[in-house]
């Protein structure tokens, strides 16, 4: 499926129907704007989906405006209601998660209608995303207690060896059919490295990365999310059909004790190169 849009929201969910809401109303005109979302109604989500009175916001609705320059613009669309006709006070209340959702579908209603932005609503799962530059943008999770890993400190985004030996996620990418493969290792700091191999742990040392990946990397309160960007000239141009990846990550503990993760390990011990490891098809122009 191909479409022309400035912006794809993939997701109309709670996040998604917010980020649309916004951007119409801050749209310049002539800005095409499409979400992305099999459900039949925006807005609403695993979270805000059930139609069950006792299901209830776990924030009280005071703070639940979708509009950060009108706090109350939430109590005002519910005093609009007539259900909650002559319930006094409601910012406190934890109201059912039904309502949030019929509040978010009419705000991104209005900011459709009086943007100078369009807006399409496409009922379509989107399960992959293609580059237009050939590149390719990888997406790495960590959850759990990140106070007891060692995680470097930012540094210079540039080349290092080594990087393996410390929390680092990588990547390995077969080149066609035959033996050769491609590792890109993509620290939290920034660093990176990038290796071609013409076989098992073969390095071929006169090869050089003609690119350098773009690294971006942010924490919330239990996750460590890693953006990396590898462009086109670093990976190898072979037909979609025969490439092959393999996703990695090493993990380093406070204590100095590493563990090492994959989409499969192939053997009786981990062994990131093993190409039965690399078992996630990978579509490329």
């Amino acid at each position: 499926m191909h479409r022309d849009h400035d912006i794809a929201i993939v997701g109309g969910a709670a996040a998604g129907t917010l980020a649309a809401i916004h951007l119409l109303r801050q749209a310049r005109p002539g800005l095409r704007i499409a979400i992305y979302e099999p459900a039949p109604r925006p807005g609403e989500g695993v979270a805000y989906s059930t139609r069950r009175p006792e299901h209830l916001l776990n924030v009280p609705a005071g703070k639940m405006s979708a509009l950060p320059e009108e706090p109350a613009d939430f109590l005002h669309w519910l005093a609009g209601r007539a259900e909650y006709a002559g319930a006094g006070d409601l910012s406190g209340r934890y109201l059912p998660r039904r309502d949030y959702a019929a509040y978010l579908g009419q705000r991104l209603e209005e900011a459709r209608a009086s943007s100078p932005a369009t807006l399409e609503l496409h009922r379509h799962r989107i399960t992959a995303l293609q580059r237009r530059d050939g590149g390719l943008r990888l997406h790495y999770r960590l959850q759990g207690r990140l106070d007891a890993l060692r995680l470097p400190p930012p540094a210079h985004p540039a080349q290092t060896d080594g990087l393996w030996q410390h929390t680092c996620c990588e990547a390995f990418l077969t080149e066609g059919d035959g033996h050769a493969y491609r590792e890109f290792n993509l620290a939290p700091s920034g660093a990176w490295a990038a290796y071609r191999f013409t076989g098992y742990r073969q390095r071929d040392t006169a090869w050089q990365p003609a690119a350098a990946p773009h690294i971006g990397c942010h924490r919330d309160a239990d996750s460590l999310w890693l953006v990396a960007d590898l462009p086109a000239p670093l990976l190898p141009a072979v037909p979609a059909t025969v490439s092959r990846l393999g996703l990695t990550a090493v993990i380093e503990t406070r204590a100095g004790e590493r563990s090492y993760w994959a989409l499969q390990h192939a053997g009786p011990q981990a062994d990131f190169h093993l190409s039965a490891s690399f078992t996630l098809p990978l579509n490329r122009p």
